[in-house]
This record gives structure tokens, C-alpha cells and sequence, in this order.
């Protein structure tokens, strides 16, 4: 972030490893940024995954509560995500290290972290990858698990804003 002579235009963008989210979402990514949203999420829709682990996905920000909310994403977990870098550096000016949980956990407290930042947030469906060999994916009942405890440890306040949804 310090290399940069243009925090404010200048972005991270973010993509699962295993192609679980194809790369075409590169440019509606790009251009929801330049629309002007400080944070974009991906909201991946992935039907191949098990009926439990779906339902837990999707009861996320009802386990993640009171520590974490973010009203208006659906999908917290889909790894695809793009940050103006000024909103990820207001992020590392109130603590020296960003994240506290792991896993997929990690992946809902940055999107909460950075959108406390955000001026402006929105959302942009994205479509499954054809994923290398089959990632390994959590047991739904330790992924719930794992969700409730960082609901109760975390506080991250809610992000001032709306989110922007893309149909």
C-alpha cells in the first residue's frame, strides 16, 4: 500500500485459489470500482455444494451475531472480493493485525473489517469455476461451529452505509 502513488484509485483484488469462482468476475469486479464502491463483494451461488453446508452458508450472518454484521451480503464467504487500498489501509490504521479467526471465519471478519471503512459497498454475482480436484470443504456442523464462536468473540461494528446489490 506504500508503493502506491494512488491509494484512492489503485485496488486489491481477491480470488479463491481453486478456481472455485471463475475469473470472468474479474471485470464486473473492476467496474463496480469504478463506479465508485471502496469494497465489492462476489456473491457466489455454488449449487454443487452439500444441502448442509448451503443452509449453513446461508445462515451465516445469523450465527456470525451480535460480533459481526454486514446487512446486505448474502455471501461472505465466496472469496472473491475487491478493495480500494485506501480502504484497506484505514483498516491496518486501527490495529496492527487484521484478522483474528481463520478459515473460512477469516474470510467474513475481512469483508465486515473493510466495510466499516467503506464509503461506498456493493455486491456483483459471480459464477462457479471449474474448481481443480474438489477443495477440501468444511463439515457444515464444524463450519457452524466455527461461525458462532466468532460471533460471540469478534465486535466489529456494522458498516455505516447500504449495500449496492447488482442483480
Amino acid at each position: 500500500m506504500n508503493r502506491t502513488d494512488r491509494p484512492k484509485r489503485d485496488c486489491a483484488i481477491t480470488l479463491p485459489p481453486d478456481f472455485a469462482v471463475s475469473p470472468e468476475a474479474l471485470p464486473d469486479l473492476v467496474r463496480r470500482l469504478e463506479s465508485g464502491a471502496d469494497l465489492v463483494v462476489g456473491e457466489l451461488s455454488d449449487r454443487r455444494a452439500p444441502l448442509l453446508l448451503r443452509l449453513v452458508r446461508r445462515s451465516a450472518p445469523w450465527l456470525l451475531r451480535p460480533g459481526l454484521s454486514v446487512p446486505g451480503v448474502r455471501d461472505l464467504f465466496s472469496g472473491c472480493y475487491a478493495f480500494r487500498l485506501a480502504t484497506l489501509k484505514r483498516c491496518f490504521q486501527d490495529r496492527p493485525t487484521l484478522l483474528e479467526t481463520d478459515g473460512w471465519c477469516a474470510n467474513a471478519e475481512l469483508v465486515a473489517r473493510a466495510a466499516v471503512h467503506a464509503r461506498q459497498i456493493a455486491t456483483v454475482p459471480v459464477t462457479p469455476g471449474r474448481a481443480l480436484p474438489p477443495s477440501p470443504r468444511p463439515h457444515a456442523a464444524t463450519l457452524a461451529l466455527g461461525l458462532l464462536r466468532a460471533g460471540r468473540t469478534l465486535r466489529i461494528p456494522a458498516p455505516g452505509v447500504a449495500v449496492e446489490r447488482t442483480a
